[in-house]
């Protein structure tokens, strides 16, 4: 997935923490979602990104346009963080302590 990257640099200070804030819209499909996710960790980690922010309902999509309710319900339950404890348990394990990498990701 092709991604279009704008940089912004507000201090010359190496210290000073990176911020990557990725506009993803999600689709009604969790597993392409945290695909995207994947991506945007990968390219954080890439470029020594410490803080990584999405969207709102980043993983599950938006689905109040579904013309079903229990399709919304079921898709919103599909995002709900215990039943992803392996995928933000991999995330997890990537996030650097040193303060010279990825440190969170906030969904």
């Amino acid at each position: 997935m092709e991604r279009r990257i704008v940089e912004r640099m507000y201090s010359d200070c190496e210290q000073s923490p990176t911020v990557l804030i990725a506009n993803l819209h999600g689709a009604v499909n969790t597993s392409a979602n945290l695909r995207a996710l994947e991506e945007v960790i990968e390219l954080a980690h890439a470029h020594g990104v410490n803080i990584v922010i999405v969207p709102e309902l980043a993983v599950t999509g938006y689905v109040w346009d579904t013309p079903r309710h229990e399709e919304v319900r079921e898709q919103l339950m599909s995002g709900e963080m215990n039943r992803l404890s392996r995928w933000v348990g991999n995330v997890k394990d990537s996030l650097c302590t040193d303060g010279k990498g990825l440190e969170y990701v906030f969904l």
